[in-house]
């Protein structure tokens, strides 16, 4: 998360989004409440840079996330931003 927070923070979207995108791929079978974040921050930048599809596709992938009662809990402020962004679509 630091590399991507990196890019971002020097307005390279691209490259926080090619420092996600191998991690996720990296970390496929990572536990679904530790993809979350990641996804909702990738779908961001995405629809930052006007990747409509793309920010789409990993709201998509936030969605089929399983989750029980205590993550979503946990993670009310992504999901609550998810749902922002996918608004906004």
């Amino acid at each position: 998360m630091n590399a991507t927070r990196q890019g971002d923070a020097r307005g390279d979207d691209a490259i926080a989004i090619s420092v996600l995108e191998a991690g996720l791929s990296r970390h496929a079978d990572a536990p679904d409440v530790e993809k979350l974040p990641l996804l909702v921050y990738l779908a961001e930048l995405q629809l930052r840079i006007g990747n409509l599809e793309f920010a789409a596709q990993a709201l998509d992938s936030v969605d089929s996330l399983a989750l029980n009662p205590v993550e979503r809990e946990g993670l009310a402020a992504e999901l609550a931003n998810a749902a922002e962004l996918r608004a906004s679509l």
